[in-house]
């Protein structure tokens, strides 16, 4: 668990809230100086916020650390009122998109596009996501070269 607060520029006060869940395997018949656990990444969830704004992110990995999956929530942003991003993969390559939008009426999301490609106009969100998802793998990489095995 990883928990970042900070006060940034022009949104004021901010706080991360990192979970990376991981996968483990014993390693009794290794080499000397291998470690006895080898672990990779299974599942993160990210909650944190920009100014009152609230995001929420989760990603699953499969045990090979291949991204499986991306639920993505975000709050009101401009023009975009509210949505969730849900984007499945097989074999590193996407098969699926479902994006649902807010209704501001019923505060319930509605579904706007399912699909095996993503659309222009959500395109920069995914790459985003994408990102972020190496991002969180290459986090859990670094804390587990950091811990004992």
């Amino acid at each position: 668990e990883v928990n970042i607060k900070q006060n940034l520029p022009g949104t004021g006060y901010h706080k991360e809230w990192i979970r990376l869940y991981f996968y483990e395997k014993e390693n009794y018949e290794g080499q000397p100086g291998e470690p006895m656990l080898f672990r990779n990444i299974h599942f993160v969830t990210a909650k944190y916020n920009y100014a009152a704004r609230e995001f929420y992110d989760e990603y699953l990995f499969d045990e090979k650390g291949n991204l499986e999956f991306i639920f993505a929530r975000n709050a009101d942003v401009d023009d975009f009122k509210g949505g969730e991003y849900r984007f499945y993969f097989q074999k590193g390559k996407l098969i699926k998109a479902i994006v649902s939008v807010r209704n501001p009426a019923t505060e319930k999301y509605e579904q706007k596009y399912t699909g095996t490609k993503v659309p222009e106009e959500y395109e920069s969100d995914y790459k985003d996501y994408l990102g972020k998802a190496k991002h969180y793998k290459d986090l859990f990489k670094t804390i587990d070269a950091g811990t004992f095995h």
